[in-house]
């Protein structure tokens, strides 16, 4: 899956990714994340970045997304940390707050931020039909 949305997507390639995968695996250990967790998580992030390599996002998730990042590559580890957060409402009993998040990408989005991007990839899990929260 890695593969459909990395070719058409310029601002992501295999490097970028597996940083990505890297960081989730990181945050897995450092919370004693369960693997299911981590293991959806990633499988969510390829999903999402599939989503929008096919342009099949809707408008209202582009807007959900904050838009004081110039570089798309700047969104990238939210999109993962939005990822981790939902995996995580399915397989965690204590999951790690938003707080928590926001500390480990040393700040660089605020919880509202997150919040955001996380109802952003909820809409685009229902599209999936996948209901995560009902």
């Amino acid at each position: 899956m890695p593969d459909l949305y990395m070719s058409k997507l310029p601002y992501i390639d295999a490097s970028i990714r597996a940083q990505v995968v890297e960081w989730m695996v990181e945050l897995a250990q450092e919370y004693y994340l369960a693997a299911e967790t981590l293991y959806l998580a990633v499988n969510y992030f390829d999903r999402y970045m599939s989503s929008v390599a096919k342009g099949r996002k809707r408008k209202r998730n582009k807007q959900q997304l904050p838009r004081d990042h110039e570089n798309p590559r700047d969104r990238i580890q939210l999109v993962a940390i939005a990822c981790m957060v939902i995996a995580g409402k399915f397989e965690e009993v204590h999951a790690p707050s938003l707080g928590e998040y926001k500390y480990q990408c040393n700040n660089a989005y605020t919880e509202k931020e997150v919040r955001s991007t996380t109802y952003a990839n909820n809409s685009f899990f229902r599209t999936c039909r996948l209901s995560l929260w009902k």
